[in-house]
């Protein structure tokens, strides 16, 4: 070895001896850091929660045969995760004779959060859909991920779900979209970072030094720059703090999921979000542009939902955001009234058309005949 190179070695030493006696100190101490806007939270979901595993192409994905008991204000609830990574029974991936399939996607909405298995809108519709069709094979699945903004639904659907040849896809998806960007970083670029910084990175965060150093410069960040973080806005050159999917790529998620059904022969329905609050959530707008736009069919739920809150129905849990139990079984009922329209028909491949449904005194679509409130 040459002396340069001792030198360079005598010199790291003491440096690599003195990250481990700090990362050390740092854990016998309690330190922990983990910023709201920071990567743990929304990136290293496998590493916090047990249902989870990392994918490449989704950042995280469901755990397939993972089960987890969560805590919810109505009691402890076991979250069953099947072979297929679905929070729902096992699945048929082959298409039966004449079945009448439908995959619904989306977020913790979706998913399920505060409710049973058997609660969850998915559920509810598919034991709709077979006491109206008997002798008919019918499979709702429930593709929902918690967590997963449009631009993860998107991929999802393109690499796997449409291979399950639905007849109808149910799109549910909008609020993780509209939050603050981890690092200012959106959906879109994170996907494009190499693999290997995108493991290094996650390698990183679990170092109590790394998380230190990232908690010292978000201290100094604030006091330089206390107004520059500006959250919930687009950016827009002055620093504010991007949403994890700018506006103008949330509409082409949605554009993109309703041209690769009219490829692959399923029709998208994209669902207005509700939630328990007057004000309508901001992702609503761009659904409403898309659907208008591009003739995507629509179901106005956030309409028909508010129609029974005004009649006393609590449908929200505590977040005011995630449906309980009744919420489902209203969004479920919806969704039933508008694929009974069709006939509980396929929606053929190019032939999509927008429908801004009217409402019923009860707050869901027009011709339910047969749907009985629960």
């Amino acid at each position: 070895m040459s002396p340069r190179r001792r030198r360079y070695l005598y010199s790291f030493v003491p440096l690599l001896v003195g990250l481990m006696l700090a990362e050390i100190g740092l854990r016998l101490a309690g330190f922990s850091y983990e910023s709201f806007l920071g990567r743990d939270y929304w990136w290293n979901r496998s590493a916090i929660n047990p249902i989870y595993e990392k994918d490449p192409a989704r950042f995280w994905r469901l755990r397939p045969f993972a089960n987890r008991d969560a805590d919810e204000p109505t009691g402890q609830i076991t979250q069953l995760i099947n072979g297929d990574g679905f929070r729902d029974d096992p699945a048929a991936r082959e298409k039966r004779p004449g079945e009448f399939r439908v995959i619904a996607v989306g977020d913790s909405c979706t998913f399920g959060d505060g409710v049973a298995g058997a609660e969850t809108y998915a559920n509810v519709l598919e034991n709709r859909l077979r006491q109206a069709l008997p002798g008919r094979p019918v499979q709702v699945i429930n593709a929902g991920v918690p967590g997963y903004t449009s631009f993860q639904v998107r991929r999802y659907l393109e690499r796997e779900l449409w291979r399950w040849q639905p007849d109808w896809v149910v799109v549910y998806v909008g609020f993780n979209d509209f939050v603050p960007a981890a690092n200012g970083v959106t959906d879109a670029e994170r996907a494009a970072v190499n693999r290997f910084v995108w493991i290094a990175q996650s390698a990183l965060d679990g170092l109590r030094s790394y998380q230190w150093l990232n908690f010292e410069i978000a201290g100094i960040k604030k006091r330089l720059f206390p107004n520059r973080m500006a959250i919930g806005t687009e950016v827009d050159g002055r620093g504010k703090h991007p949403f994890r999917v700018p506006s103008p790529e949330f509409i082409r998620n949605l554009e993109a999921i309703d041209r690769l059904g009219k490829e692959k022969g399923f029709c998208g329905l994209l669902l207005t979000l509700p939630h328990q609050f007057q004000d309508e959530p901001l992702a609503n707008l761009y659904i409403r542009y898309a659907a208008s736009k591009d003739q995507i069919p629509l179901l106005d739920l956030f309409s028909a939902l508010k129609v029974d809150q005004e009649k006393g129905e609590a449908l929200f849990g505590e977040d005011g955001g995630h449906p309980n139990a009744l919420g489902h079984r209203r969004i479920a009922e919806a969704i039933f009234a508008r694929l009974q329209q069709t006939g509980f028909a396929a929606c053929p491949p190019g032939k999509a058309g927008t429908e801004l449904l009217p409402m019923s005194e009860n707050g869901r679509p027009d011709d339910q005949s047969g749907v009985q409130s629960e």
